[in-house]
């Protein structure tokens, strides 16, 4: 949780200067884009040096760990389609967001 907004804080931060100018469309091209970085490129690269560690990662997942990726991306691509954004819209996709985070902590194992 914590890897992918570090590591991305140059995205982020230009995606809410973007959006308070008034450009949301950019602005959701940005985190839309950031997203896909995190997913082609921090998990092989956690994984990869995983190795060097005595707990290894690897890439088989839960079908929980499948499914709420699965529905960001679907809530993502409902907000987006209209082309308009609101502020509830918004909080929405902070809930998944949310609810992701307080899932994933109380996996257990």
């Amino acid at each position: 949780m914590i890897i992918p907004i570090v590591g991305n804080a140059a995205e982020l931060s230009s995606s809410l200067i973007v959006a308070y100018k008034d450009h949301v469309d950019l602005s959701m091209a940005i985190a839309a884009g950031s997203s896909i970085q995190v997913v082609t490129f921090v998990a092989p690269v956690l994984v990869l040096s995983s190795f060097f560690f005595t707990q290894h990662l690897d890439l088989v997942f839960q079908p929980l760990e499948l499914a709420l990726p699965g529905l960001a991306t679907i809530l993502f691509t409902f907000v987006s389609l209209d082309g308009k954004s609101t502020w509830l819209e918004g909080m929405q996709l902070l809930a998944v967001y949310v609810m992701a985070c307080v899932v994933f902590f109380l996996i257990p194992g």
